[in-house]
This record gives structure tokens, C-alpha cells and sequence, in this order.
């Protein structure tokens, strides 16, 4: 099982790594941002709106209130510009809810409604917990490939090298 210092460490390394993407989006022109690379959600814009939009529903569900999105192909950022606001915001949000975390909370089964398998779960809030962290990891890293095949290095990712926030 994890624990809320494991995921403030996490929260901590989603804001540093995210934060570390802005200058480098920002440099792009709007049509490389959006396009179609041929990654699994084709563009650089479309790859990051999916974190905006998964790291949505799992707040909604660990708030235990109505997922407020329900299209996953709803584009949440038309520009690098919203993105960055959008990302800021729910990134901080984000650390504000694990602050709250506890052991107990972590140790609990959450039910949910699964849109992507159409059917109820349940399932430990840890392992949810993780999942939201992990998954940050895998489609910010399509996205740093999508960055390094346009000649922009990103930078280091390694979680020993997170700074102190």
C-alpha cells in the first residue's frame, strides 16, 4: 500500500515535470501543436488534453461527485495558451486534494462508473491513487517523444532529480 507522503511526492514530480513542458509548448507554433504526429491520440495537443481530461474525471471520482466529463475526445485546451492555464490549475488542485490524503482514505474501496468500460467498479483507492500518478507518466512521456522528434529536448525526468517545490 502507498501513503500520502508517496503521493505528495508524486503530485510533487507531476507539477515539475508539467512545469517544465511550458516553456517548450510555448514555442510552438499552433500547427505543430496540433499536428497529427501519429501518436495514439495523434497530436501533441491531443496527447496533453487526455491528462486534462483523465486527471479531471479522477478528481471528480475522489471528490465522489458526478464526472463532469463524460466525452473523452472533447477537446478541454484549443491553445498552448489554455493549456498552461488549464494544467496549472488542475496540477495544484491536484496537490491541494492529496494534502488531504490519509492512510485510512488510501486503505478505503472506491466505486466508481468506468465511461472506457462501461460498467461499475470498485476498487482500492491506492491503487486508483497510483493509477492517476502512473498514468500522468506514460502519456507525458509520449508527449516528451512527440517533442523530441521535433528536435526539442525536454530535459530531465528522472524522480531522484525533483527538486524541492
Amino acid at each position: 500500500m502507498i501513503t500520502r507522503d508517496y503521493c505528495l511526492t508524486l503530485s510533487n514530480y507531476n507539477i515539475w515535470q508539467n512545469q517544465n513542458l511550458f516553456p517548450i509548448v510555448s514555442s510552438l507554433k499552433d500547427e505543430e501543436w496540433r499536428k497529427d504526429q501519429g501518436a495514439f491520440f495523434k497530436s501533441l495537443q491531443g496527447t496533453l488534453n487526455h491528462l486534462l481530461y483523465s486527471d479531471r474525471v479522477w478528481l471528480d471520482r475522489f471528490y465522489k461527485q458526478e464526472v463532469s466529463l463524460k466525452d473523452p475526445k472533447v477537446i478541454l485546451a484549443e491553445s498552448v495558451e489554455d493549456w498552461i492555464d488549464a494544467r496549472k490549475k488542475l496540477d495544484w488542485e491536484i496537490h491541494n486534494w492529496v494534502t488531504g490524503l490519509s492512510d485510512e482514505i488510501l486503505a478505503e474501496d472506491l466505486s466508481y462508473y468506468s465511461h472506457a468500460y462501461h460498467k461499475e467498479l470498485v476498487k482500492p483507492m491506492w491503487l486508483l491513487v497510483t493509477h492517476l500518478f502512473n498514468h500522468q507518466t506514460h502519456h507525458r512521456s509520449q508527449a516528451t517523444s512527440l517533442l523530441c522528434q521535433m528536435g526539442l529536448q525536454y530535459g530531465v525526468t528522472d524522480l531522484p532529480m525533483l527538486p524541492m517545490l
